[in-house]
């Protein structure tokens, strides 16, 4: 079970500090959407060229030179 909760805040400041929040809330908004879409898309891009096998052997060769741990083909290419 999982439960949300939102809380409500008073602010108390001048009109130029709730207009500059809204500005830099707007940005963030943009900001995140925009990253969340370009996100998706990789993932999309990745996903279609690991079924076909094609980036196995690119991996493997990052993978070595960066010292990290090999791929296993069968976790990641399904």
């Amino acid at each position: 079970m999982r439960i949300l909760k939102a809380i409500k805040l008073e602010l108390v400041a001048e009109d130029r500090s709730f207009r500059t929040l809204d500005g830099q809330s707007k940005i963030c908004n943009w900001l995140y959407n925009h990253v969340l879409e370009k996100a998706n898309g990789l993932k999309a891009e990745f996903k279609g060229q690991c079924c076909c096998g094609t980036t196995l052997p690119a991996l493997e060769r990052i993978c070595k030179q960066c010292s990290l741990k090999q791929p296993r083909s069968s976790s990641l290419f399904r």
